[in-house]
């Protein structure tokens, strides 16, 4: 199988000219999924991240008035069946007007906004809307003396099923730059799917400024996915795209890391480094990773030593959604700067040999290379991107 798998639906792994995915594209062919497992069982519990009742609009979260030009993105979130998806949480994080994150790893070339953090979240309506009050984002370049990156919002989605978590980027029709970003043309024949569009007739008055409006629908993977791909009625899902490394002021909560209390019954702590093709840690600020089962949701990031750390309960036996015994496992997702699309794995539990023998999603995976996604005694559960050891990641 060809790393580009869905290329119809999601970017390639290995993007060269996107050169961070040189180290970090899976090398190693992706385990296919079974179809009824990525399409029926449940996605991530979201209800943990702390969504605040203004969550949307980022122009009210300080005191003062945010620089800039004022803009509404008006959309909503579409399974690919074209049915609304409610409840959803969207998360989004961008620059502010001058082009600078208000997290410690952006280099800081333009100056810092007092009055706009530049992160919101909310959660979509019956009918599957969401209505975010913002600044438009100013460009700006990965490096000195590089070509500006366009404008650009992070949305990341959390959609009903474990095929359906979406992490994108929003670009803004007529920017010239587009055509010249390696991350967004990554997306191919997708990128108009990443394209907000202006709705001139939506122009709403903000006080003694208006605000544009601009048209941005997501569609996420579910039951129409397969169908879409071959070429009957359903919609294709929106093309991911690369976290980036400034998340963390955006994504990361209180006690993101810890699912549940250390102290509670049944409770473990899972620790790691993620790993690129070279063998170097992925270190600050570049990776994110979820874990989660049912019930249990923890985000965690890597340090400066390339160390993660997450807090959660050891599930118990579970099944498939066809009947199948599944061992004890966490779902893990990773997300990084080069990589175009999560790496979606299982950690699986050393002292369950017996089950782990039988499991039928570990079971898909080439003997040699299913000790990868169980973790070591002492629950050490490190990840290879790419190399030797690479870690069995799954074809969603």
């Amino acid at each position: 199988m060809h790393l580009a798998t869905y290329p119809d639906v999601n970017p390639p792994y290995l993007f060269p000219a996107y050169d961070s995915t040189v180290l970090r594209a899976p090398g190693e062919p992706l385990i296919e999924a079974p179809a009824d497992w990525v399409s029926q069982s449940p996605g991530p519990d979201s209800r943990r991240i702390p969504v605040p009742a203004d969550g949307a609009d980022l122009l009210r979260h300080h005191a003062g008035e945010p620089i800039g030009e004022r803009i509404v993105i008006d959309g909503r979130v579409l399974d690919s069946d074209g049915q609304p998806v409610p409840g959803a949480l969207v998360e989004i994080w961008q620059t502010n007007a001058a082009g600078i994150y208000e997290d410690p790893s952006d280099p800081g070339f333009f100056p810092h906004d007092p009055n706009f953090t530049g992160a919101g979240r909310c959660l979509t309506s019956a009918d599957g809307r969401f209505r975010f009050r913002t600044v438009k984002p100013g460009a700006y370049p990965q490096a000195p003396g590089q070509i500006y990156r366009p404008s650009h919002i992070h949305f990341s989605v959390f959609g009903p099923t474990l095929g359906s978590r979406l992490i994108t980027q929003c670009y803004f029709e007529g920017d010239p730059l587009i055509g010249r970003d390696p991350i967004a043309r990554a997306a191919s024949r997708g990128l108009p799917r990443l394209i907000a569009r202006l709705d001139p007739e939506a122009t709403q008055s903000e006080g003694s400024q208006s605000a544009l409006t601009y048209r941005y629908d997501i569609t996420l993977r579910g039951p129409g996915a397969t169908a879409a791909r071959n070429g009957r009625p359903g919609q294709v899902a929106n093309p991911s795209q690369t976290i980036g490394p400034r998340y963390g002021y955006a994504l990361m909560f209180d006690g993101s890391e810890q699912a549940v209390s250390p102290a509670e019954p049944g409770a473990v702590e899972i620790r790691g480094v993620v790993l690129d093709g070279h063998g170097q840690t992925v270190a600050y600020p570049d990776a994110m990773l979820e874990f989660w089962a049912p019930g249990q949701f923890a985000r965690a990031r890597t340090g400066t030593d390339g160390e993660y750390r997450a807090v959660l309960r050891k599930p118990p036996a579970s099944r498939l959604p066809g009947g199948q015994l599944q061992a004890p496992h966490l779902n893990v997702a990773i997300f990084a700067r080069g990589l175009l699309k999560q790496a979606q794995a299982r950690l699986y539990f050393p002292d369950e040999e017996q089950v782990n023998a039988v499991d039928p999603v570990l079971g898909l995976v080439p003997p040699a290379r299913r000790p990868t996604l169980i973790a070591r005694h002492g629950l050490r559960f490190d990840i290879r991107l790419q190399g030797p050891g690479e870690t069995a990641f799954f074809a969603f």
